[in-house]
């Protein structure tokens, strides 16, 4: 027996980020335990505004209230990686040595 009622957010996560790897939406929703018409209509849904990956930037990993910014592990890996690719300006190699008088 399928399951009934919305797909959950977990659920559309899979299909945007998998459905090109199946061959027919019977195996997808075998899977998932939903019926062909709802996988199938979100797959439509993806086609048709071709979703891009969840997570284009740091800045969309941060959580964020009214008072409260957190940074999840994912952003403060990211940032991490913007800051060691950053050229350092005080570095050796770029210091040109004048003229000798």
């Amino acid at each position: 027996m399928t399951k009934k009622g919305p797909l959950s957010k977990a659920e559309k996560f899979f299909i945007e980020h998998k459905y090109k790897d199946y061959d027919s939406t019977e195996e997808l929703s075998t899977i998932l335990d939903r019926p062909q018409s709802s996988v199938q209509a979100h797959i439509n849904k993806c086609k048709s505004s071709s979703i891009t990956s969840p997570i284009p930037s740091a800045g969309s990993q941060f959580a964020s209230r009214k008072g409260i910014a957190m940074m999840t592990e994912t952003a403060s890996t990211m940032s991490d990686e913007i800051k060691r690719k950053r050229v350092n300006h005080n570095n050796q190699n770029y210091i040109v040595p004048t003229k000798k008088e």
